[in-house]
């Protein structure tokens, strides 16, 4: 009972609980330092642990770094081999695999790209080296921070980070503004798994109007439990249903809507 108590309360405690504080203190090269000398060790002896007196991150923000970091190994490979590359929990278990990033982009790729809801950045970075151009939304202040940041790390000078509710960012621009829009939905509501588009965050149907006016063509990453007939009610018009193997697990369900096969 003790062990299974003390992992219930590092979740809640450090694990995802990144602050914007945060960001500049684990940029200081002792902090980097700090997490690439300590990448082997136990996140919950470090997040309870005493912090060195000359750094100024909280054991809390490292410890998450060292954890996502141990679990981004495999995910997320060249993420990791950037040493100032900063992670957040939550928008990591989201993220895409950069395998299947790799995959999408290189058969969708061209142009500009609305990546709407970028999360941890994972799309965006890997989309980056296929498109003119990328624009990214993220809602949370703190993720949005960590994005400039993390654009800066890897040095994407092709990448605009816009901070705000998707829904209101996608209204400043111009109709056929961009080739391709991505949209990867929360899939969670109170810590429960949604499987209709209506009830993802944001709401997919409700947006589709605006997406189309501004892209050609919509990308949708859904869960692969999502039942791909709903896709059919949804939408009007013609809706391509891609199912995302890797590494012999299916991943994800991929929505391509093309604007000039939708119904007027």
């Amino acid at each position: 009972m003790k062990s299974i108590s003390v992992e219930l309360f590092v979740d809640i405690k450090y694990i995802s609980s990144m602050q914007i504080d945060d960001i500049e203190s684990l940029l200081l090269p002792d902090s980097l330092e700090f997490i690439a000398d300590h990448l082997s060790d136990d996140p919950e002896t470090v997040a309870f642990g005493k912090n060195d007196s000359d750094l100024k991150a909280s054991p809390r923000a490292l410890a998450e770094q060292i954890d996502c970091r141990q679990r981004a190994h495999k995910k997320l490979p060249s993420f990791c081999n950037a040493e100032r590359f900063l992670f957040d929990k939550a928008a990591l278990e989201q993220a895409t695999s950069e395998g299947i990033a790799l995959w999408r982009w290189r058969n969708f790729g061209g142009g500009r790209l609305l990546d709407c809801t970028a999360g941890l950045g994972a799309d965006s970075f890997i989309a980056a080296g296929f498109f003119d151009s990328v624009d990214t939304c993220e809602f949370d202040p703190c993720r949005a921070e960590l994005l400039r940041q993390n654009v800066l790390s890897f040095d994407k000078k092709n990448i605009s980070v816009h901070e705000g509710d998707c829904r209101e960012v996608i209204s400043t621009f111009n109709d056929d503004s961009f080739d391709v829009a991505f949209i990867d939905p929360a899939r969670r509501e109170a810590g429960r798994r949604t499987f209709l588009l209506s009830d993802c965050k944001p709401d997919v149907t409700e947006l589709l109007p605006e997406l189309i006016r501004v892209a050609k063509k919509i990308i949708i990453k859904l869960s692969p439990l999502f039942d791909s007939s709903e896709a059919i009610r949804q939408f009007a018009g013609t809706v391509r249903c891609i199912c995302i193997s890797y590494e012999r697990e299916c991943r994800e369900l991929m929505l391509v809507i093309e604007r000039d096969q939708q119904e007027k």
